[in-house]
């Protein structure tokens, strides 16, 4: 298998934060294919932008996801709730219904309200 110094830094760039992140040869091939097939799926975690010399992916970065600010306490309304539930199915089915496979819906999942 090759090697890979896999690494994620956040920082600031033009006043949004991102995430850079390596990935294998195989994984970043494929990328510009999913990001350009899955343009309009807005509650996927996609990439904004590519580096190929260095094979690194660049994501926004958001610094909560909803399992965080539910923890802290604040206050979600139960047709809220059901919407981020909804949300969540919609998000995994526009995988299922391109035959792509994912890692699952863990509750500190990627995906973002």
């Amino acid at each position: 298998m090759p090697e890979v110094k896999y690494f994620a830094k956040m920082r600031m760039v033009r006043n949004e934060s991102v995430v850079f992140k390596q990935e294998l040869k195989s994984i970043f091939d494929l990328s510009r294919p999913l990001a350009d097939e899955f343009a309009g799926a807005h509650r996927l975690p996609m990439p904004i932008d590519f580096n190929p010399g260095d094979r690194i992916l660049i994501y926004p970065c958001h610094r909560d996801t909803l399992l965080d600010l539910m923890r802290a306490g604040l206050d979600y309304p139960p047709a809220e709730q059901k919407k981020v539930l909804r949300y969540l199915g919609e998000a995994i089915q526009e995988f299922h219904t391109k035959d792509w496979p994912h890692l699952g819906s863990k509750k500190e999942a990627q995906i973002r309200a």
